[in-house]
């Protein structure tokens, strides 16, 4: 099937058209993902100082499982 000259510059204005959008839409994707991802750093850095800030010798190991704990929450395998 042969097109016309303006049905193909037509048929590509419509895919470039579409790819734009999709990109945009992958963008925002990854933009709000990455938004996420950093308040969950942060919320994990402020646990972890305030645990540190009240933790006596005693309370070590609970501190550490903590954090154990968050890393495997955070980073599963």
């Amino acid at each position: 099937m042969l097109l016309t000259p303006l049905v193909e510059k037509r048929l590509k204005r419509q895919i470039e058209n579409a790819i734009t959008e999709y990109m945009k839409k992958a963008i925002t994707f990854v933009q709000e993902t990455i938004c996420r991802v950093q308040s969950q750093v942060v919320e994990m850095q402020q646990a972890t100082t305030a645990d540190r800030q009240v933790a006596s010798p005693a309370d070590e190991e609970e501190l550490k499982a903590k954090e154990a704990w968050r890393s495997e929450a955070f980073n599963p395998a």
